[in-house]
């Protein structure tokens, strides 16, 4: 009794409960955790698709981040001539079928050339002379890039909107690799396109 009045804990024997809380409770920390680990994967989320817009953004754009600014001269570019590239008939990339693709393709070209902004008709036919003679003696290039670009792919992948449109833009950048920086292809359009 004289511990009780104390203030004392009275020993207890083996076996007796302890109804009584003696340690403190421990605050939970798994909410907080959850909320740390929602917080970062949702970050992670945002970068990731800011990452593949910007991608995408670029792939589609192969003009780069270029601006139209009237006061630099030099980076105009004006809508030049459409040129046909031709007829094309190859075997798809499809693994487990034969599948064949035959395509037409003209070519929209842009320049920033001086001869062809002066606005004076025969220094804009000379310069057009020239490109199609340009065009004509790449033409087994621009030929060879299109053939391994399009068998390249699948009828599946060719087969949507967005299939179509990777593929103009993946052929205008692979084109454009062969043409001088004042002028460059800024569309390819397909003026015939069936997958049998």
């Amino acid at each position: 009794m004289a511990a009780r009045l104390s203030g004392r804990p009275t020993p207890r024997r083996k076996g007796q409960e302890n109804n009584e809380e003696t340690t403190p409770p421990v605050a939970n920390k798994q909410p907080r955790q959850n909320m740390l680990l929602i917080v970062a994967l949702t970050v992670a989320l945002l970068i990731a698709g800011l990452s593949t817009a910007a991608l995408v953004w670029m792939t589609l754009n192969p003009g780069g981040l270029k601006t139209n600014n009237s006061s630099e001269s030099h980076s105009e570019f004006a809508a030049g001539p459409m040129i046909e590239l031709g007829q094309f008939t190859v075997n798809l990339g499809d693994i487990n079928q034969r599948r064949f693709l035959r395509a037409s393709l003209t070519l929209a070209f842009t320049t920033s050339d001086p001869a062809f902004l002066s606005g004076n008709e025969q220094r804009k036919e000379s310069w057009l002379t020239e490109l199609k003679d340009q065009i004509k003696e790449k033409r087994p290039i621009f030929q060879d890039i299109v053939v391994t670009t399009l068998s390249a792919k699948s009828a599946q992948a060719l087969g949507t909107p967005q299939g179509k449109t990777e593929l103009k833009a993946e052929l205008s950048t692979r084109l454009n690799q062969y043409l001088s920086k004042e002028t460059h292809i800024q569309d390819v359009f397909l003026t015939e396109f069936i997958i049998q």
